[in-house]
């Protein structure tokens, strides 16, 4: 899959554990979805979200992605 093809107006890359600080800052802004999806996010959460796989899937089929307009996240897919 060629994830820099998803967004015709943001540019979209995969995110790791360098970008953890950046999506708990943009994440924990999102006080009503944490109101109504609990538990609230920790940078613990995002990385375990990370690396958390379904059964008889690999890394390769993960893809956490970050949208960003010029260099400011915007955007992360929901659901965890």
């Amino acid at each position: 899959m060629e994830i820099s093809r998803l967004s015709k107006r943001y540019s979209v890359r995969k995110l790791d554990k360098n970008d953890v600080d950046l999506i708990y800052d943009m994440s924990c802004e999102n006080q009503i979805f944490y109101q109504y999806h609990p538990p609230f996010v920790t940078r613990e959460s995002i990385v375990k979200d990370m690396i958390a796989l379904p059964p008889g899937k690999s890394e390769e089929d993960k893809f956490y992605v970050g949208y960003f307009e010029k260099e400011v996240l915007v955007g992360l897919p929901a659901g965890r």
